[in-house]
């Protein structure tokens, strides 16, 4: 860092600091990695200018929720440009994990900024009621003048069973309107019971009972506040696992064994209900574009390994084994159209 300013009585006048960040290590509660670019802070009509460029690079990003994107009392001329290159995570034990990509730039001054780009998800997902939705697609845009607050766009699914659960976000991240929609078609309780109660939604629907009605039952009431202290407890405990062991990935997830052995046939849709178990997820990178993972079922025998191989951002190479010796290869990609 260099600089020089002149005091004028007690004020700093004709003030101009330089810093050059080159990999700068940090590892805060919500910023690890490398930090590389270069930042100014100059005098420029009598006002503070902070000026450069950030790049971003094999990290891991935890936001931090701002309820209220209030206007700053402190009025800072902007000119600063941030871009999430190579492998940038978001992730929040609570509620998603991200890897995005994209650029950002803000004009204007703290008090009145001027932003402009946006980021986009190039894979992950994101957490609702203890339950993963993975993304299809969804992106950060910067364009409200007035205010850092992003506009989100995010469009994610989760299969339980023979039904497809959709989950989609839009808005201000203070006014956001969340909605979840099913195919086949579900009304809202019907979905929030399915999500929380799993298996005895199921046995439910098996015994006839239905789900339908205008309110919520004991169980749904019950089911939402297993929700909430389960995802706080557990979110502590994989976050311990994660950073004890060096993890990319370490985390708990429900899924439903079905009897006869997880084949969805129509003898198993018209006989007993699956039950609902728990699985542990791990991910470790070998190298930067090769992770393996793991799946080992925590009250059933399910086991499988596999790996994920990034041809580039759009492109990557899936497969995986299990312990029924079931094989399977894939691609993943995204395009827009």
């Amino acid at each position: 860092m260099t600089g020089s300013t002149a005091l004028h009585g007690i004020d700093f006048t004709d003030y101009n600091f330089q810093l050059q960040l080159d990999k700068l290590g940090i590892d805060s509660k919500y910023f690890k990695g490398p930090l590389t670019g270069n930042l100014a802070l100059t005098s420029k009509r009598g006002r503070p200018l902070l000026a450069g460029k950030l790049l971003f690079e094999h990290n891991t990003i935890d936001i931090p929720f701002v309820s209220d994107f209030a206007k700053s009392d402190f009025d800072v001329g902007l000119d600063i440009e941030l871009i999430a290159g190579n492998k940038v995570r978001f992730y929040n034990s609570y509620m998603y994990d991200i890897w995005a990509e994209g650029r950002v730039k803000f004009a204007g001054s703290t008090r009145r900024p001027n932003p402009s780009g946006q980021l986009t998800a190039i894979r992950g997902t994101v957490s609702y009621l203890r339950t993963h939705f993975k993304i299809k697609e969804g992106s950060a845009e910067f364009s409200q003048f007035g205010t850092f607050e992003p506009v989100l766009r995010l469009a994610a699914s989760t299969k339980l069973h023979d039904t497809t659960v959709n989950l989609n976000i839009y808005g201000p991240v203070s006014t956001m309107d969340l909605q979840l929609t099913a195919e086949p078609a579900m009304n809202q309780q019907e979905i929030i019971s399915l999500l929380t109660l799993r298996s005895r939604y199921f046995e439910k629907q098996n015994n006839g009972g239905g789900a339908s009605g205008s309110g919520f039952g004991r169980d749904e009431i019950i089911g939402l506040l297993d929700a909430g202290l389960q995802m706080r407890f557990v979110s502590e405990v994989e976050g311990i696992f994660r950073d004890t062991f060096g993890l990319d990935d370490f985390r708990v997830v429900r899924d439903t064994l079905w009897t006869d052995k997880r084949q969805k046939t129509k003898e198993d849709r018209e006989g007993p209900i699956g039950r609902e178990v728990y699985n542990l997820e791990m991910g470790k990178y070998v190298t930067d574009r090769l992770m393996l993972n793991y799946t080992m079922g925590i009250d059933n025998s399910h086991q499988s390994f596999g790996f994920r191989y990034e041809l580039n951002r759009r492109i990557s190479l899936t497969g995986a084994v299990d312990d029924e010796h079931d094989r399977r290869i894939g691609i993943e990609t995204r395009f827009r159209f």
